[in-house]
């Protein structure tokens, strides 16, 4: 998985930021959502972090409706030929779970490595964008400089955590 570093074009600030496989687990043991994820300064922990970056609802919905109507032949990347009506429905299984969950959250985002909800979001695209030209900038509070998080290789991925539906980290 990737590894990060942030900069700040400031100051002398350098921290790494190693991909964890995060979760929401929903219904008990049964259900597990992916968080999807944003760099953020966290005012609590005075450092960039992995905070939550919580979908609008109405891009949630679209999207649902968008792959509803896309054919089978969409998901052939995705499965053999037997499995595409299963993966499918797996998918969009998946989505309407999503938007339910984000429908019933009520906090607002968290950092994911204290819980802090004082954290300073970096703009959309970050993470998920490979496309995405400019690195995410987030203004750093200590100095007044700009923060940029880069990508600076592939490593292990750091485990797996999971965390309630209202972002709260489950001990393990």
């Amino acid at each position: 998985m990737s590894c990060h570093e942030a900069r700040c074009d400031r100051c002398c600030y350098r921290r790494r930021l190693y991909h964890i496989l995060r979760y929401y687990r929903l219904e008990g043991d049964d259900c597990r959502i992916t968080i999807r994820e944003a760099f953020a300064w966290c005012r609590d922990c005075r450092q960039v972090a992995h905070a939550e970056r919580l979908e609008n609802l109405v891009a949630l919905d679209t999207e649902l409706e968008q792959d509803a109507l896309l054919g089978e032949e969409v998901y052939s990347a995705m499965a053999s030929c037997k499995d595409r009506r299963e993966e499918r429905d797996r998918h969009l299984s998946n989505l309407r779970r999503r938007i339910d969950w984000r429908r019933s959250r009520v906090s607002p985002p968290k950092c994911l490595e204290c819980g802090s909800t004082s954290i300073l979001l970096s703009p959309e695209n970050d993470q998920d964008d490979e496309e995405c030209e400019e690195p995410p900038e987030i203004e750093h509070p200590d100095c007044g400089g700009r923060l940029r998080v880069i990508p600076v290789g592939f490593g292990p991925t750091r485990g797996f955590v999971s965390y309630t539906p209202e972002g709260d980290r489950i001990a393990t």
